[in-house]
């Protein structure tokens, strides 16, 4: 629409063909299917302890909140749970809100970009990453939100840093709240105030003015907050896991590229990936020279750092902001070259992801269907039903059977169960490849008769065993002996089976209840003996039981 000066008006249906309404659009449409999920994994826990905890307890209190961890403080992930619990701890309610908090984060990253690239460029990149594997596993994986929503107030602290810049600094406290990965992102603000990502001369496009470092005093007066406030509730200045060796990090830019393209069921996809995101980089770093080499460089540490001590045991929901970065990456690299091939490259990959995001979602759904199919059956099934030879971990099945606040069926999640007598194998039922239930001795998951048989004829009740085991400020330390054999540690009345080293220590929440546990000692020649079921220790206490 044109006013009699020539100029253009605002359309009333201006903001329906925004690009942004594409790209929410987009993203809903892409991930409707994850409404039918179902909890997984830690939801039930987080259910359980965003029910139990008062809301100044998530924030103020340590003995409270260690219920949930004693490694990292995320109370906004609490929150989160907790705005849900308004209408009921129905999936499908969890499931929305994690949906509509990545559409979110989609949006908001257009309106980022945009800021620095022409919009044509952040819509792809936008759409890129909302069909990346991170989001598809994300849309799907409730106990992941802190993620997500960290990413969304990371990214509105961007969008309000240059002109709020205590706005943003107060957001960006709440990302880390959120989830402690995004802590660097003042990185970012540096790049930004110092005008290294200059938005092309177009009609509208905004100037740099010069940059302004004294703003920086309150994003870091938000870090030392922070990180003041972490130390009084989990009493840990550092990470929470033992720094890996050079060996582990060496292999962990493998594991971030495969985390970055998804799983993928041919050769095209990586091979695509490769050759554009070199092409693209490259011509970045020719264009803009230093400029784009800082940029990168920022980026970098901002999505590699924080993972980094976590290469030792790396699960996919560690690469979540690193994915997001990596694509920020590539959509400025491509902005910044401004050529038909690059919108073209950039195309292709937003289209490669969104046609790979199909099988993925089927894929990730075949891998969860057992855990779900063994959950549903302690949450639905009578208490006296057969006892369940479950793999899902035993944190997932306690928590599922809490929030039924009814009996539930027992479960149990190793053979020794069977061999030490505890459980009648022909009673037991278990859930098959197929996410089918099936009598136990019908698979050979956990064994067969004769495996039992001959491990129960192994079994020595006279072998020397010592226990130590002490807790102290979340911290479980061990000494079991006596050494040359190989030691497991296993749970009761769940049978979880741990593999333990002869002495060690590892940061443990608090728990809600009694615990117990036995340990079990494998001799060289094949013979094993177990002690019986011992008291995990209260705080401040050591556990200790010997056989001379």
């Amino acid at each position: 629409m044109m006013n009699e000066a020539g100029g253009r008006t605002k359309s009333r249906f201006s903001f329906i063909i925004h690009p942004s309404s594409f790209i929410l659009l987009f993203t809903l449409l892409l991930h409707a299917d994850a409404l039918r999920g179902w909890w997984l994994y830690d939801d039930p826990q987080l259910v359980l302890e965003a029910q139990r905890q008062p809301l100044s307890a998530v924030f103020f209190d340590p003995a409270e909140y260690s219920h949930l961890a004693a490694h990292t403080f995320v109370p906004l992930q609490l929150v989160s749970y907790k705005v849900d619990l308004l209408f009921g701890a129905r999936p499908v309610v969890f499931y929305a809100h994690q949906l509509l908090s990545l559409a979110l984060v989609v949006v908001l990253l257009f309106f980022v970009l945009r800021q620095y690239i022409d919009e044509r460029y952040a819509a792809i990149g936008a759409a890129l990453f909302a069909a990346s594997w991170a989001a598809t596993y994300a849309a799907r994986t409730l106990m992941i939100r802190h993620y997500v929503e960290g990413l969304a107030l990371a990214l509105i602290a961007m969008l309000l840093w240059r002109r709020r810049p205590i706005a943003a600094s107060f957001v960006y406290l709440l990302a880390m709240l959120a989830k402690e990965v995004y802590a660097p992102l003042p990185l970012l603000f540096a790049v930004s105030e110092g005008g290294l990502i200059v938005r092309p001369s177009v009609p509208g496009g905004r100037t740099i003015s010069p940059p302004s470092f004294s703003k920086f005093a309150w994003p870091v007066l938000s870090a030392a907050i922070w990180f003041t406030w972490r130390w009084r509730m989990t009493q840990l200045v550092g990470g929470y896991a033992p720094f890996p060796s050079l060996r582990e990090i060496a292999g962990l830019p493998a594991i971030l590229w495969a985390h970055l393209i998804g799983q993928s069921f041919t050769l095209i996809t990586p091979l695509l990936w490769a050759v554009i995101a070199a092409l693209l980089l490259i011509a970045y770093l020719v264009r803009d020279h230093a400029r784009a080499a800082i940029v990168l460089l920022a980026l970098a540490i901002v999505g590699f750092v924080p993972i980094m001590p976590l290469a030792g045991n790396f699960e996919w929901r560690y690469s979540f902001a690193f994915v997001a970065c990596v694509i920020v990456a590539l959509t400025i690299a491509a902005g910044r070259i401004d050529r038909r091939w690059s919108l073209i490259a950039l195309s292709l990959l937003a289209l490669t992801a969104t046609v790979m995001s199909f099988p993925q979602r089927h894929e990730y759904r075949d891998q969860t269907r057992i855990v779900e199919a063994e959950g549903r059956y302690i949450a639905s099934q009578l208490a006296n039903a057969a006892p369940l030879a479950a793999t899902a971990p035993e944190w997932y099945l306690d928590g599922l059977a809490d929030l039924r606040r009814a009996p539930a069926p027992r479960f149990f999640l190793s053979r020794f169960a069977i061999v030490a007598g505890d459980v009648d194998a022909s009673r037991a039922v278990t859930v098959d490849a197929n996410a089918h239930l099936v009598p136990l001795t019908s698979t050979n998951a956990f064994g067969t008769p004769s495996d039992w048989q001959r491990e129960r004829a192994q079994f020595n009740a006279n072998t020397p065993l010592t226990v130590s085991f002490t807790l102290a400020h979340h911290d479980a330390s061990w000494h079991f002996g006596p050494a040359g054999g190989e030691f497991t540690f296993i749970t009761s009345p769940g049978w979880t089976a741990i593999p333990v080293p002869a002495d060690g220590s590892r940061r443990v929440p608090a728990a809600r209840k009694r615990q117990w546990f036995r340990v079990r000692r494998a001799a060289p020649d094949g013979t094993w003996t177990m002690s019986p079921v011992l008291p995990v220790p209260a705080d401040g206490e050591t556990t200790r039981w010997s056989r001379p």
